[in-house]
């Protein structure tokens, strides 16, 4: 199975299709196809070589002025949500595979769909129906993980700014920034940076659909490892349920063994 982004819209739904997986020993890759791209293997590379040292903090935010999309999007009965799954996930995937999936335990978050619901179509943006807006165009969460660090996550279909900030993940030995990928660090007793040149164009959609075929043909695991991309429904899961309450909560990966 080649199932879109994210995994499910539930957490329920998403443990349930891995326990499947793993119960049948079939196939299942989520189409994060940015995974596939030079840039995310490259700055994984860079992360597993220690250039980062232990990392502290990172922060992922993905957005834009107005893009706020219409039909099914802003459905909750067709969608089950907003800009957080639709494209924050990508960029929590983006965090948890570069940085080797790591174990997420607390999530302290806010949602709203303050500004759809209101903003009149203007040039420019993508032509929504605000009395049609039924799911969030802002989440932010401070997201605590085992290893000790923390991510800022910052996913936006609308606001009024022109950038809300860059992605990075900030070590003891170095810090990466994407857009372009950039390693920050001192080296020769001077501060460095270091851009990755001439990274060959992403295949997007295409890369995914060729490694998904191949693991078929040669009888490989999923390209996309089930149990990672689980993680990303774990946080979902956890920025609505701390964004419903207004405080922090506790997060539990289910046992899909």
């Amino acid at each position: 199975v080649l199932v879109e982004k994210p995994l499910a819209a539930t957490l329920e739904d998403a443990a349930e299709m891995v326990r499947a997986a793993n119960r049948t020993g079939k196939i299942l890759q989520t189409g994060f196809w940015p995974r596939f791209g030079h840039e995310q293997q490259t700055a994984r590379e860079m992360v597993r070589s220690g250039a980062l040292g232990e990392i502290y903090y990172a922060q992922t935010i993905g957005g834009g002025r107005r893009r706020i999309p219409g039909g099914s999007f802003l459905k909750r009965e067709m969608s089950g949500s907003g800009t957080i799954a639709d494209i924050g996930c990508y960029d929590l995937d983006r965090f948890l595979f570069i940085t080797d999936h790591p174990r997420p335990t607390h999530v302290s978050a806010i949602a709203s769909n303050k500004l759809s619901s209101v903003l009149p179509n203007v040039p420019g943006d993508w032509g929504h129906d605000p009395k049609g807006v039924e799911v969030e165009d802002f989440g932010a969460a401070f997201i605590r993980f085992e290893e000790g660090f923390v991510l800022h996550f910052v996913s936006y279909w609308a606001a009024h700014a022109e950038t809300l900030g860059p992605s990075v993940i900030l070590g003891t030995k170095g810090g990466l920034q994407f857009g372009p990928l950039t390693l920050f660090r001192d080296e020769f007793g001077v501060m460095t940076n270091v851009t990755p040149q001439n990274l060959p164009k992403i295949e997007g959609f295409l890369g995914e659909i060729k490694a998904f075929i191949h693991a078929i043909e040669h009888g490989e695991p999923s390209p996309v490892d089930p149990e990672g991309v689980l993680l990303v429904n774990v946080i979902i899961d956890g920025i609505y349920r701390s964004a419903a309450k207004g405080r922090e909560v506790e997060v539990t990966i289910p046992n899909v063994g």
